[in-house]
């Protein structure tokens, strides 16, 4: 079964990859350099690689369910295994301790509705704790909730959009 990736997906993958500063977080590697203007130079591709499948809604955005992998290793390791004695399983385990058990069982005994609205708002809000801006190529924009691209912010996410008001030149 493909899982579709929603616009959400595009900011959640962002963040991993800011968060871990352009690094692979299982090698190493440099992936990504972030330059003070803004701009980033790729040397790797590096993927925000999910260990629970995209498909479980309760754990698609959670931060400890999600890495920045170079593209060698997201097509090296596995996901998650029954058996939990793979590469990516151990490696999961030392990373987060206590909290893999904590997200085992999100992943498995609490379901979790589609809220795609909200899931947009809190990464947002996340991106912006690391002041940082999507930016296409020719000009600056935000993607809104309905995953149409806008020029100005949407009300819902950063305040009101500018209104156009009609100003008349008076004359002397």
């Amino acid at each position: 079964m493909k899982i579709s990736i929603r616009p959400t997906d595009k900011y959640m993958s962002i963040l991993v990859r800011r968060l871990a500063n352009g690094r692979c977080q299982y090698c190493g590697q440099v992936c990504e350099i972030y330059n003070a203007d803004g701009t980033i130079e790729r040397i790797k591709k590096l993927e925000a690689s999910h260990y629970f499948s995209r498909g479980n809604e309760s754990t698609r955005f959670s931060l400890k369910n999600v890495s920045a992998l170079c593209f060698h290793c997201h097509q090296t390791l596995d996901g998650y295994q029954k058996s939990e004695q793979g590469d990516y399983d151990l490696w999961m385990k030392s990373r987060l301790g206590n909290d893999y058990y904590i997200l085992k069982l999100a992943a498995f005994e609490k379901p979790k509705k589609r809220d795609d609205k909200f899931d947009m708002i809190w990464l947002i809000q996340e991106l912006k704790k690391i002041n940082y801006m999507v930016k296409e190529k020719k000009e600056k924009r935000e993607m809104c909730c309905g995953g149409k691209f806008v020029k100005k912010y949407c009300a819902l996410h950063m305040g009101k959009p500018e209104k156009k008001t009609d100003k008349k030149k008076e004359y002397d």
